[in-house]
């Protein structure tokens, strides 16, 4: 559905749009920044400063003075081809822009998709693909909920056994903890085999967070002041975005993951925030009244046809 008047769709498609492919080392750190930060659908990983903490470089395609930016990611795959893909810990990305995300601007800026052997992107949900759509896409589901609301109101909207759950007492020695370093959030998540991402990767970009004033970890701890759960949070404009979450056998036996969902709304209610959910704690979210939105993600390989050219270079096929 376009978010925006009739009007107003019909007047962004009037122009011809200024559109190209700029590559990395032409990249205007400053104007990239302010476009992302002003951006009608802006995601705190699109910054700059997160892209760099997580690739060594990325060229983009980039409309005017930078009016919106669709940062663009190479790798080779196994046979020494050049595919484009999504690094862990971007979170949904896709064009951002200052100005209204119409067909027309979509359509445009991913025309400057380059030729290559295989394509990934994880769209922000902003970024709607037409049906006639070149290459191949998939539709999937995230979670979110609006915290403008009393915490009574919020927990009426939980499934069944969900409150008695959360208010029951935790055992003797067990609190909540507001803040851990860094390098303690990665080391519980690798000793529960629940860190998604690459260390490194991930400690540069907590590390940035960190320095920013909007890394927070929310733990629960047992009585010997070790972590059984945990989840991380950044804010960004009106968005809390969950980066983490992971628990041990204890948190699990605690049913902690939802403790600390519930904890943080506790935090934040009555705030016109929008809470992003996890994506591997879907079910969680659903319990806890998340609404499901739609976003688009670009899937496309030729593995069939490398295979056959494979293998007609084989002798015994020839």
């Amino acid at each position: 559905m376009n978010p925006f008047t009739e009007d107003e769709f019909y007047f962004s498609n009037y122009f011809d749009l200024d559109i190209q492919y700029v590559p990395f080392n032409e990249i205007d750190k400053v104007k990239w920044n302010s476009c992302v930060h002003y951006a009608v659908n802006s995601e705190v990983s699109g910054y700059y400063w997160w892209l760099k903490a997580v690739v060594k470089e990325w060229d983009a395609v980039i409309e005017g003075d930078y009016e919106s930016v669709l940062p663009l990611f190479f790798k080779r795959d196994v046979w020494g081809r050049k595919v484009l893909y999504h690094p862990p810990l971007l979170g949904k990305i896709g064009i951002q822009s200052i100005h209204i995300l119409s067909r027309k601007r979509i359509v445009s800026m991913l025309e400057y998709l380059p030729e290559v052997a295989g394509m990934h992107m994880k769209l922000n949900e902003m970024n709607v693909l037409p049906p006639d759509f070149p290459h191949p896409s998939n539709q999937f589901l995230a979670q979110r909920i609006l915290l403008n609301k009393p915490l009574q109101t919020l927990r009426a909207a939980y499934a069944d056994g969900i409150p008695d759950l959360i208010q029951t007492d935790m055992p003797p020695g067990y609190f909540f903890q507001v803040m851990m370093k860094p390098e303690e959030i990665v080391d519980f998540c690798k000793s529960t085999g629940q860190l998604p991402y690459g260390e490194h990767e991930a400690m540069r970009v907590f590390y940035n967070l960190l320095h920013r004033g909007t890394l927070v970890s929310n733990v629960i701890l047992d009585e010997n002041q070790k972590p059984v759960a945990l989840l991380v949070i950044t804010y960004h404009l009106k968005k809390i975005k969950v980066l983490l979450s992971a628990q041990n056998k204890k948190g699990k036996e605690l049913k902690a993951i939802y403790r600390l969902y519930d904890h943080l709304f506790n935090l934040h209610q009555n705030k016109p925030m929008m809470f992003e959910f996890f994506p591997g704690d879907r079910q969680i979210a659903l319990d806890l009244g998340a609404e499901e939105y739609v976003y688009w993600e670009i899937n496309s390989s030729d593995m069939p046809g490398k295979w056959s050219k494979w293998l007609e270079k084989i002798t015994v096929f020839n």
